[in-house]
């Protein structure tokens, strides 16, 4: 049997009656296609978390777990939306995020609409590379500037690039998962950025119509909002910037929120992100001694970190990691410099690319720093394949 464990976090209290989230419950089963049948487990649940979200007893949190076949979305999905107060749900997979917007929420906002004095509005929240990014898709779109790129289109496929292009010109979302099509890596690293090099709406030539940023402003609207385990741990380690003020805080798919909030609000560094730091910055700089030295630091992580797989270390002290992490400093603060020296005259788009490859890298400077003096508490190990070890902290 698989399992899945629900964890409800209470911040606001409001008297609610089991009876009505039960009662609401059996008449809203009735119009699924197997409409009708009674689940003991699926009740108990609701009633549960009813009383979690009324405080009763002095509880404020709960954690559930039940079987397949329960019925666990609609057990929390109801009382929370009976509750009236605003509500997160963080999910570990994009595909139940789809199926809550797509699916769930859709199916209550019809059939427990007599039970709420107004409308269910919901809202999906992803990461930013969810999005397509107007402004990459405008570069790319240029011939000039695509061979500059360096590796991060060479590999895109012409016709998927036509394709997202004449998308992003019809779609109200930018959602990746509306596609028609599964994009390969290539393609999409083409078009989208991650929130480790955004620079904003005020700050970017596309700002205005950023897929990304219209999503927060519809989330910031709504009721409920649907995010990803991993963006909720960014928001509670940065004091609620990214998610609206909410009441209710509901952990979908549990089990892996121990990894995901611990990878959100730790560190990380692979030689991964050195290649993927050369290949933004590559659409500034072209050919220079900073984006060899990305690749050479890229080089020496992955040789140097499998040595450690599985163990835990400290890695100012280590005698290669430690070194390491100093030279990767500073090449990065050089490569800060180079990008920097970008005249502020250039053309908007080699500003707005100069801008992102800036905070790529200081992004990536923020970790190395964050490895070479860490806080108390805080403890480094490394994990991932013997092709892709990953030093993390925690």
């Amino acid at each position: 049997v698989e399992y899945r464990a629900r964890v409800i976090h209470h911040l606001y209290r409001r008297r609610m009656d089991p009876e009505q989230v039960a009662i609401a419950l059996e008449e809203v089963t009735a119009h699924l296609p197997n409409g009708g049948e009674r689940r003991p487990g699926q009740e108990a649940m609701a009633r549960a978390v009813a009383e979690v979200i009324d405080g009763l007893g002095g509880k404020n949190h709960l954690a559930v777990q039940a079987g397949t076949g329960t019925g666990k979305t609609l057990a929390y999905l109801i009382p929370a939306l009976l509750a009236k107060r605003r509500t997160i749900i963080a999910t570990a997979t994009k595909a139940l995020q789809d199926q809550l917007a797509n699916n769930d929420l859709p199916f209550l906002a019809e059939h427990l609409s007599e039970h709420l004095d107004e409308p269910v509005s919901f809202a999906i929240l992803k990461g930013r590379s969810n999005y397509v990014c107007l402004q990459r898709l405008a570069e790319v779109a240029e011939a000039n500037i695509q061979q500059t790129l360096d590796g991060l289109a060479e590999h895109a496929d012409d016709e998927q690039l036509a394709a997202i292009a004449d998308w992003a010109t019809e779609t109200d979302t930018g959602d990746r998962a509306e596609l028609s099509f599964e994009p390969n890596g290539s393609t999409w690293s083409a078009v989208t950025v991650g929130s480790h090099e955004c620079p904003g709406r005020n700050r970017c030539p596309a700002g205005d119509g950023c897929f990304a940023e219209l999503a927060r402003d519809r989330a910031a609207e709504a009721q409920v909002i649907v995010t990803n385990l991993h963006l909720y741990g960014i928001d509670v380690a940065t004091d609620g910037a990214i998610l609206p003020p909410h009441d209710l805080a509901i952990l979908d798919e549990a089990h892996a929120a121990e990894d995901i909030l611990a990878a959100a609000v730790g560190a990380e560094v692979f030689g991964g992100r050195f290649r993927s730091l050369r290949r933004i910055a590559s659409g500034v700089l072209s050919r220079s001694t900073e984006l060899d030295n990305l690749a050479d630091l890229a080089d020496r992580f992955d040789d140097s970190l499998v040595e450690h797989l599985g163990k835990r270390l400290t890695p100012a002290e280590d005698p290669v990691v430690g070194p390491l992490l100093e030279l990767a400093d500073t090449r990065l603060e050089a490569l800060q410099s180079a990008l920097r020296a970008v005249p502020a005259d250039a053309a908007t788009e080699a500003r707005a690319r100069a801008q992102r490859a800036l905070l790529a890298t200081g992004s990536l400077l923020g970790a190395i720093r964050s490895f070479r003096a860490p806080d108390d508490g805080f403890v480094a190990w490394v994990e991932g394949p013997r092709n892709r070890p990953v030093l993390c902290m925690s």
